[in-house]
């Protein structure tokens, strides 16, 4: 197989650039060329801008929405439940944590949940949010039904990836992102 080495800069270029012609605004569309680019930077190939071409037949069959009403549907003190409205998950993702940071940051906690999202990638983008704010982060979503139990053979399991981002005095944090099979689906 023959590859091709792509500086991260001119990847999230090219990325930004997919998702502007589709008619993304510009700040979503970078804000997806910064999560995908980060998530291959990583290592997380399979939740990177692999996705591409993938998020561009979505938002051409209209599975998408390039102007979702993302709004917050119920709230609390240190919660918030947020509508999508079809975005890209990505995108939801992000505002449900700054929401979350902001509520932490005054309350010591804040949690968060969205529904009727697309695809989020790599769980450890959001939790790192946290962590890179002075907090604890968690971030977790549903993956579909795609393990079988311990010693079956049918899918029934969702695989429901997580992540956790601590903070330390160092210049990194600790984060883990993971799949709870074997191996994250692709």
């Amino acid at each position: 197989t023959e590859y091709r080495i792509v500086k991260a800069d001119r990847l999230r270029s090219l990325t930004v650039g997919i998702f502007s012609k589709l008619g993304m605004p510009q700040g979503d569309a970078e804000k997806m060329g910064e999560i995908l680019v980060d998530a291959d930077l990583r290592g997380v190939f399979s939740h990177g801008t692999r996705f591409v071409p993938i998020y561009t037949q979505w938002i051409r069959d209209g599975w998408v929405k390039l102007n979702p009403q993302i709004k917050i549907v119920a709230e609390s003190t240190v919660t918030a439940a947020f509508e999508a409205d079809d975005a890209l998950g990505h995108l939801v993702s992000v505002k449900a944590m700054e929401h979350c940071i902001e509520k932490a940051k005054q309350h010591g906690i804040g949690a968060a949940t969205v529904a009727n999202a697309r695809h989020c990638g790599a769980m450890a983008y959001y939790s790192q949010m946290a962590a890179n704010a002075g907090c604890i982060g968690h971030a977790v979503t549903n993956g579909g039904v795609l393990m079988a139990p311990y010693g079956g053979i049918d899918p029934t399991i969702g695989l429901n990836p997580l992540s956790w981002a601590v903070p330390t005095n160092k210049p990194w944090s600790v984060n883990l992102d993971m799949a709870t099979a074997v191996v994250a689906a692709s």
